[in-house]
């Protein structure tokens, strides 16, 4: 994986093996895929379950390979590839041509997310493209009707060694010449150095590339949510509670939306009435059947006293988990998820064996499994 890439349709074959497994589908009988590939990719600080994409991952070991020719100008393997694949340009500039081997195709491949992660620290500015190249840490704005400069360095004042804010001011709109006049400039005879902006150390990884590859994938598809700071907290500490892991991937599929409530199973046409079972009121939604249902409140009036004095809520599910984050220690969100996961179980029993358990046996229940633990 690391010197070749492999097909599209095969890491599609093998994702889709890894999905039917997690989802429980087996030869028998396919089940239902609550969420698509790419959230069960996410990181589970941002709400995934962290599955590693094998077309992300392909990419990113070939980055590394990419990365060397980059950085190691001097080395045999840059000396061959230059005189037989880019003689006249640079690695980035190199072309797709004909008659070409297996492994430099493949190479080739990964320079979107090379080109995407590096960024360029100033020397003489020389050879820095300014409209292609990546050299600041925002998005370049161009001013209409303004001189046309190809390089870094003709944005610099030679005499003063320093940026010639004249010319910047008429070629960038003003946020971008900002951020341009409040770069530092270093040793104007040194060369231009490449750099990883996804480490700390700005030198490639694996790793950063993937997850990198991840975001860019995810961003074609449904963009960034605006809370992701605030879920990035509220993830850490889901998983962080020490209960068992069943438990845990509970929770992530009731803030997801992955239970297979009357409501979930309406929206995909399976049911028609939506309509909870138990209390046979309101639609049996993730937020009512975890805590709004008379079952669950009598389990909840079981519990700690900022539990049970929690206002009913309409809410999502994750809305309703993130405001019980805001007030409960760690000792009673792990009461909260255990107690959660028991109360699921007693309403699948009352669905598809028709028992009810009582409430404080599905306290007791939970309560147990914590202890336990």
């Amino acid at each position: 994986m690391s010197c070749f890439k492999l097909p599209k349709s095969f890491c599609d074959e093998v994702n889709a093996m890894i999905a039917k497994f997690w989802w429980g589908s087996s030869s028998s009988g396919g089940k239902i895929h609550w969420k698509h590939w790419q959230k069960l990719c996410t990181p589970k600080e941002e709400g995934g379950i962290g599955f590693r994409d094998f077309h992300a991952f392909n990419l990113a070991l070939l980055g590394k390979q990419g990365w060397r020719l980059i950085k190691n100008t001097h080395s045999l393997l840059y000396r061959v590839c230059k005189a037989r694949y880019f003689p006249k340009c640079s690695f980035m500039e190199s072309k797709i041509g004909t008659n070409l081997s297996l492994i430099w195709r493949s190479i080739l491949m990964a320079r979107d997310t090379l080109h995407e992660g590096m960024i360029w620290k100033i020397g003489d500015g020389r050879t820095i493209k300014i409209w292609e190249d990546k050299w600041l840490q925002c998005i370049l704005g161009r001013k209409p009707n303004g001189p046309i400069v190809k390089f870094v360095r003709k944005l610099i004042d030679e005499d003063r060694s320093w940026w010639n804010e004249s010319i910047i001011n008429e070629a960038f709109d003003a946020e971008t010449a900002r951020v341009i006049k409040q770069m530092m400039l270093g040793n104007l005879n040194s060369p231009n150095r490449v750099r990883w902006n996804e480490t700390s150390t700005g030198e490639y990884s694996v790793s950063s590339a993937y997850a990198l590859e991840i975001r860019r994938q995810k961003a074609k598809a449904e963009g960034e949510a605006s809370d992701a700071k605030v879920s990035k907290g509220m993830w850490r500490r889901i998983w962080k509670l020490k209960i068992p892991s069943k438990v845990r991937h509970f929770l992530w599929r009731a803030c997801n939306e992955a239970l297979p409530t009357r409501q979930n199973l309406q929206r995909r046409k399976i049911l028609e009435d939506p309509r909870c079972r138990i209390c046979e009121g309101e639609a049996e939604t993730t937020t009512h059947i975890l805590w709004d249902c008379l079952m669950a409140s009598s389990v909840w009036s079981l519990s700690c006293a900022k539990l049970h004095k929690r206002p009913v809520s309409i809410e999502e599910f994750q809305r309703v988990t993130k405001s019980l984050m805001e007030v409960l220690s760690r000792e009673e969100l792990e009461e909260w998820a255990v107690l959660s996961w028991s109360i699921w179980n007693a309403r699948n029993s009352f669905i598809h064996n028709g028992t009810q358990v009582c409430p404080p046996a599905i306290f007791d229940k939970g309560m147990s499994l914590l202890h336990e633990f």
